[in-house]
This record gives structure tokens, sequence and C-alpha cells, in this order.
């Protein structure tokens, strides 16, 4: 449908954009983390290997990802999350 010159939608007219929640960050938030499933025990992330030994966040993802390919560690979660140890290693 072919639009009119001079006549602006509803949806884009000043003032009737819609108001957020004040909470609106919090919510998403919460409904992000209720979609991600828990870390299992025995479970790390690559942050908190690195904050442990005191590197980089990129030289333990490095390091991680090493072992991974090495086959001491197994990667899981959404987007590979978290890091354990192989069962049996």
């Amino acid at each position: 449908m072919p639009r009119r010159q001079g006549v602006v939608p509803p949806a884009q007219r000043q003032g009737d954009k819609p108001v957020a929640p004040a909470d609106l960050w919090e919510r998403i938030e919460a409904a992000r983390t209720a979609l991600e499933p828990p870390k299992p025990p025995g479970a790390f992330t690559a942050r908190e290997y690195a904050e442990h030994t005191g590197i980089s966040g990129e030289l333990g993802r490095h390091r991680l990802n090493g072992m991974v390919r090495a086959g001491v560690l197994e990667r899981g979660g959404n987007h590979f999350k978290w890091y354990r140890l192989k069962e049996g290693k």
C-alpha cells in the first residue's frame, strides 16, 4: 500500500512511544538466566579459572581450550560457558 505524503503513521508520532517499566533490565536478565541451564557440580567458567590463576581472560581461555583439545577437559552449557574435568582423568 503506497504511503501518502505528509501523513505520519500513529506509531511514529511523537509522544506515542511506550514507556518501559522501571524494572525492565532486571526482568530481561531474569528471563535470560532462567533459560540458561545451571552449571553442573565441579564445573567452572573461563573467568573463574583466569581469576583463580591470576592470568588474563584471553590467556585463560587459550589454556582451557588447549586442555579441551588434549582431552583433559570438556566444555558444556549454552555457547560452551563452562569447563570440567573429563570423567576418569
